[in-house]
């Protein structure tokens, strides 16, 4: 419970909790991972008074060790927001990959964004190759996805 004290009153006054929202993003790199500190910060002074934003970021190496990989999936089963900061999702490691079907698979039934930051443009519809994966998972998991290249107005 969040207690408030109002400048006209010496009284203290309840207020309602915020709305925790969890932001989980996986990195490829330092400049990447940047990136992604950039929208958090710009989501926590936008929304500053709406909801009470929380940062996790691990790199996409720890998803390539088993014991880390559970940690980031406890997390990433949590998150609102999951963030992959890739230089091209196309050459992610296979583990990477195995690891987002199976949050895909294992995640709990909630509203959730899938934020792609990367240094390549998306292709409409994510049709090409190196892209088809990280579309397919959206799609079969009910996931919004958000294509976010290098350029783009958020970076």
């Amino acid at each position: 419970m969040q207690v408030e004290l109002s400048p006209f009153s010496n009284a203290a006054t309840e207020a309602e909790p915020l709305p925790a929202v969890n932001i989980l993003v996986i990195y490829q790199d330092r400049n990447l991972a940047a990136r992604g500190v950039r929208i958090y910060r710009n989501l926590v002074h936008s929304m500053r008074h709406d909801c009470d934003l929380h940062l996790h970021l691990w790199t996409v190496s720890a998803l390539c060790v088993p014991d880390f990989a559970r940690l980031v999936m406890e997390r990433a089963r949590e998150a609102d927001i999951l963030m992959l900061c890739a230089r091209d999702p196309g050459t992610l490691p296979g583990e990477v990959k195995s690891w987002l079907d199976d949050w895909r698979a294992t995640r709990q039934p909630k509203d959730c964004a899938f934020v792609i930051l990367t240094d390549r443009t998306a292709p409409a519809g994510l049709e090409v190759t190196d892209w088809k994966f990280l579309g397919d998972l959206s799609r079969h998991s009910g996931i919004t996805l958000y294509p976010q290249p290098r350029g783009a107005a958020a970076s």
